[in-house]
């Protein structure tokens, strides 16, 4: 249901400052849709540097970022590009994989008294 959204917004705004994951920046840069986080270390995780990463408690840097995001500065299309190329890392598949190999190790690992 939020894939149309994502696609149509002019941009997707996370001022979390508490994030575990940020999984709708992934849903939104899976949609071509330029982010703009808060920094902190999640986020340049998660984005690996393609969204717009400033301090939202320093107004003056979101009100630029949001302003070049409105007036299509040519950087917006470099992050929507990188962005939806970027997050073709993080699908189900991988995640399953990842997922079922540490059960296994847990599972097979020598068990302490």
């Amino acid at each position: 249901m939020l894939a149309p959204l994502y696609r149509q917004a002019v941009a997707f705004c996370l001022a979390s400052r508490e994030e575990t994951f940020g999984r709708c920046v992934i849903e939104a840069m899976a949609c071509n849709t330029v982010c703009l986080v808060n920094d902190i270390p999640i986020m340049r995780e998660i984005t690996g540097g393609h969204a717009m990463i400033v301090n939202f408690q320093k107004t003056g840097a979101v009100t630029e970022a949001l302003e070049k995001i409105s007036a299509g500065h040519p950087l917006i299309a470099r992050l929507r590009t990188a962005g939806q190329a970027h997050v073709q890392q993080f699908t189900f598949e991988k995640l399953a994989t990842e997922r079922i190999t540490a059960i296994q190790r847990l599972l097979s690992a020598p068990h302490r008294a």
